[in-house]
């Protein structure tokens, strides 16, 4: 057959050439794919590695290696062969026309090298001689919660977190190696990118909560004193150091992370209440049993109409249940970040939102961070943070004892519907013989309780290389807070036992705080050859706060819907209060080795503090630690499974200032007295002063071994500590005759110690991960020594005035206190 072309004609394949065409390509690429390569997977010392993946990158062909180490598959030139391990590192081979290709794979060491941030400064984690744990925020940030301090819960050893709160929003209790004081607090210290933040400030929950948890690039928690000593009067309890995210070079990233969720109180955590039958069937019985105890039998006159008959009654009310409800938890965070070699940046907005599983209460909190660091030259480098947070609360007295909302649910009688016959709430809930209060509803919804608090975190810093390894560092930080909490109690609610009308009343509190930083920082870090590597930091930092509070309690208000202050009748109190406090300090911290095997740090920090007497202001906390990485020695070069041994030991001193800001004062308080047979105002002093007051102050033992097994693919830290905590703040008692009912002192000694284990492992690693982390603790608390005469401290008086702790000498501090059950129920 013959085809001509023309140029009117379209040119076309004969179907038989495209034909041939298409099979020609089909086996030609046929042919390609049947080659097969070949080869063998070793370590650095030509051990076989059995369980490498192969994989033809950009494809989903693939393999892994047999026991031999051995591996065959089918590639074509120009492919890419990835060989990937856990505990080693990743290699890649591109297929040329050999038919065998053999690959060895070098030890991974990105987890030895891997960067922990520490108090001022930065050491590579196979460097660290203190207990230092660090948790990377992405394996965090999945978890549906408010702050920052609940996500630790259960990830490091050593570290005890306890909601100890139930308020939508609320913070957590976090507790590093047990408690260590009595009236001087046992919170650890919280340092977000090297700002120190004071607890309770401007009003939040928790310290933490100004952080947006989706902005943590990573948390590390320093443990043993020759760690926490670079913060010396407040490193006692531990310190919890947070690196928010920065920007890297490259093109921009935009980043949005999302996820709701739902949270209820659990059926089987609930109590067991009584349904109306049962219960009108109890009360009936306890007057029968009353009058049976006098040889007597009630009439119905003596049974109240309410329980004469308690088969008519059925499920009736739970009150409980009632205020209980699931609720709702939502969180949004946008954020943008990259830069050039020069400039980078990380922008980020966030919104969280919590319903509170107790009706009409919530959180809400609205952040935003702006990270900037820019390189000026070879030499300079600035940077800037500006973080304000902004949060509102609606939450309720469900905390308060007997007469709060929760506690009340549990004794309000279930006889009484929560709806009466025409639909309204029942306004006041009562049965004969029973406490009466508000419907727990009306109370949720109509008492008011709103809080509100704004932080605004900025800071600004400069580095400046002076020479190689010389670095000079200056920064100034601000934060400011403020908070307002505003309370109205409406006329209709009435209280326990005082049915409506009541005095409407209201209280509204206002603080404000702006605590500055400013740090001058000086580090060298530099090798000598190939066996000596030094690190040196010397430091001075000055922090100064000053907080405003004020509170006017107002009542007789002419109408419930008008609450704003300047509306009621009657303002019969108001208290104001101003305080401030500084803090100076002088660091240096010495970090040596020899051989990269042989480590030495030594720290030191020297702090005054206005809060302490003119005789006791300056406190000195050395410490020092040593390690020795024995798996780099040339006798255990020959244990392959044990890829890294490290054995860690340390001893130092830190202290604890979180007392009042005066206490070491007499303090002056206004007083009425009789004058000219009248009563005139005066002022008299409230307090004794004690100008030796002084820190507190814990010796630390802490012994410790790295391990890692198998390339690293499994990890096991083991810690045994021992802590003494000695010249404790706390309130002593003297004779009345003094004029006076206490004290301050520095008296008492506790003795905290445990044992730490933790063990992680990559079990998988590829397009499906799985990693395992574990840990395990064992904290022993015990009072050594209290004041003189070693008297017990009672604390913690309940709602009937009772107390509900005691701390004595041999048992741990604040043991529950109260009567002993004899036999069971």
């Amino acid at each position: 057959m013959y085809y001509s072309i023309s140029k009117k004609q379209s040119w076309r394949w004969p179907p038989v050439l495209c034909q041939l065409l298409l099979l020609f390509c089909c086996l030609s690429a046929t042919a390609q794919q049947k080659n097969t390569v070949s080869g063998q997977v070793t370590d650095s010392s030509g051990n076989p590695l059995p369980g490498v993946t192969v994989q033809i990158a950009g494809k989903s062909q693939g393999t892994q290696t047999n026991a031999g180490g051995q591996f065959s598959i089918a590639a074509i030139q120009g492919d890419v062969l990835s060989f990937h391990f856990i505990g080693f590192d990743e290699k890649r081979v591109t297929v040329g026309s050999q038919p065998v290709i053999n690959v060895q794979l070098s030890a991974a060491t990105a987890g030895l090298n891997e960067v922990v941030v520490i108090g001022y400064g930065t050491q590579q984690k196979k460097d660290l001689t203190g207990a230092v744990a660090s948790v990377n925020g992405k394996q965090l940030q999945d978890l549906p919660v408010a702050g920052m301090d609940q996500k630790l819960s259960g990830q490091i050893p050593g570290v005890q977190v306890a909601s100890v709160t139930g308020t939508p929003g609320g913070g957590a209790a976090v507790r590093i190696r047990g408690s260590g004081s009595i009236g001087a607090g046992s919170d650890p210290l919280y340092v977000v990118d090297g700002f120190p933040l004071p607890s309770g400030f401007g009003q939040q929950a928790s310290p933490l909560n100004i952080i947006n948890p989706d902005d943590i690039e990573s948390i590390t928690v320093l443990k043993d004193a020759s760690s926490t000593a670079i913060y010396g009067s407040r490193g006692s309890n531990g310190v919890v150091v947070v690196t928010t995210k920065h920007g890297k070079s490259g093109t921009p990233k935009v980043n949005l992370n999302t996820n709701t969720g739902f949270q209820e109180v659990p059926q089987k955590g609930r109590p067991q209440m009584l349904n109306a039958h049962e219960f009108a069937q109890f009360r009936k019985d306890i007057i029968i049993d009353d009058f049976a105890s006098r040889g007597q039998t009630p009439t119905d006159a003596d049974i109240p109409e309410e329980f004469r008959n308690p088969e008519q009654y059925g499920e009736g009310t739970n009150w409980y249940n009632t205020v209980l409800r699931k609720a709702l938890q939502h969180n949004t965070t946008l954020s943008v970040s990259g830069g050039s070699e020069n400039t980078k940046y990380n922008f980020s907005a966030g919104y969280y939102t919590q319903e509170g599983v107790l009706r009409y209460t919530g959180y809400d909190r609205y952040s935003v961070r702006a990270n900037v660091e820019s390189r000026i030259g070879r030499k300079v480098k600035i940077g800037l943070i500006v973080a304000p947070t902004y949060s509102t609360q609606q939450v309720n007295d469900f905390e308060n004892g007997f007469t709060d909302v929760l506690t009340r649910s549990l004794w309000l009688s279930p006889l009484v519907p929560v709806h009466d016959n025409n639909g309204q709430r029942t306004p006041y809930i009562s049965s004969p013989g029973m406490f009466s209060a508000a419907n727990p509803l009306n109370s949720l919804e109509f008492g008011v309780t709103n809080v509100k608090s704004f932080s605004g975190l900025g800071g600004l810093y400069g580095e400046y290389e002076i020479v190689n390894g010389l670095k000079a560092k200056a920064s100034f930080n601000v934060n400011y807070g403020n908070g307002s909490t505003f309370v109205f109690n409406p006329s209709f609610l009435g209280g326990v036992n005082n049915p409506p009308p009541s005095i409407p009343s209201s209280s509204q509190s206002k603080s404000s705080a702006m605590n500055w930083l400013s740090e001058v920082l000086l580090s060298y870090d530099k090798t000598f050859g190939k066996d000596h590597a030094l690190n040196v930091v010397l430091g001075y930092t000055a922090q100064k706060e000053r907080m405003d509070y004020l509170q006017i309690d107002a009542s007789n208000y002419p109408d419930d819907k008008i609450q704003p202050i300047g509306a009621a009748a009657t303002i019969p109190s108001y208290s104001q209060d101003v305080q401030k406090w500084a803090v100076l300090s002088y660091l240096g911290r010495i970090n040596y080795a020899l051989k990269d095997k042989y480590l030495f740090t030594v720290t030191v920090r020297s702090d005054g503090s206005s809060r302490f007497g003119y005789n006791n202001r300056y406190g000195t906390f050395p410490s020092g630690a040593v390690a020795w990485r024995a798996s780099e020695e040339p006798f255990m070069q020959g244990i392959t499974w044990m890829s890294d041994l490290k054995l860690r030991a340390s001893y130092g001193l830190s202290g604890n200032y979180n007392i009042g800001n005066y206490t070491y004062m007499s303090n002056i308080a206004a007083y009425n007295y009789a004058f000219g047979g009248q009563i005139a105002n005066g002022r008299s002093a409230s307090s004794l002063s004690n100008y030796d007051l002084t820190w507190e102050e814990s010796s630390q033992l802490d012994l410790g071994a790295d391990l890692g097994l198998f390339n690293n693919r499994i990890n096991l830290t083991v810690d045994y500590y021992r802590r003494i905590t000695k010249g404790m703040l706390y309130n002593s008692e003297i004779p009345l005759s003094s004029g006076y009912t206490n004290v301050i002192i520095n008296s008492g000694k506790i003795k905290n110690q445990g044992l730490e284990i933790g063990i992680s492992s990559d079990n998988l690693d590829g397009a499906f991960k799985w990693t395992t982390n574990a840990n395990i603790a064992f904290n022993r608390n015990k009072v050594l020594a209290l004041n003189a005469k070693n008297d017990p401290i009672y604390s913690g008086r309940s709602g009937e005035g009772s107390f509900q702790h005691i701390t004595e000498v041999g048992k741990p501090v604040g043991l529950f206190y109260g009567y002993v059950g004899r036999g069971h129920l």
